[in-house]
């Protein structure tokens, strides 16, 4: 048996991850083309390499906050989605760990995950969580894979 062993990447792999084909700008351009799609405005055009689409993904996505966070209706996951890329890009920049998460039940039984930096949550059923009712819920039972 024989192995090979070669140097590691001089680069961290985390930022690559970011920076290959279905990351930060596919997840972004998505988000916008979604939009898009719902306001019924043509496609995105095309912008060039990664940093001239990672500029115009993002100008378009702040440009249509306002009604994203009144009129999309999958407004929810699109903030979970660019909270946790944040998240990852922090810890990149500043070579912090991620945020600790854990499980939390609802009053209907459902699991959430949760961090510290949580702002609030709606459970499956509902049920909207501020950021300190989140900290009030029960830890979920943590269950044993066979």
């Amino acid at each position: 048996m024989t192995s090979s062993k070669s140097a590691p990447l001089p680069c961290s792999e985390a930022v690559l991850n970011l920076r290959a084909r279905g990351g930060l700008v596919t997840i972004l351009e998505s988000w916008e083309s979604a939009f898009r799609d719902d306001l019924g405005f043509a496609p995105a055009p095309f912008r060039g390499n990664f940093e001239q689409s990672l500029a115009g993904a993002v100008g378009w996505l702040i440009n249509a906050a306002p009604w994203a966070y009144s009129s999309f209706a999958a407004v929810d996951e699109y903030h979970r989605e660019i909270l946790q890329l944040h998240g990852q890009i922090k810890a990149q920049v500043s070579g912090e760990p991620p945020a600790r998460r854990v499980t939390v039940t609802c009053e209907c039984g459902a699991t959430m995950r949760i961090t510290l930096d949580t702002p609030g949550r709606r459970c499956a059923c509902g049920q909207q969580y501020g950021w300190a009712e989140l900290r009030q819920l029960p830890l979920a039972e943590r269950s044993a894979v066979a």
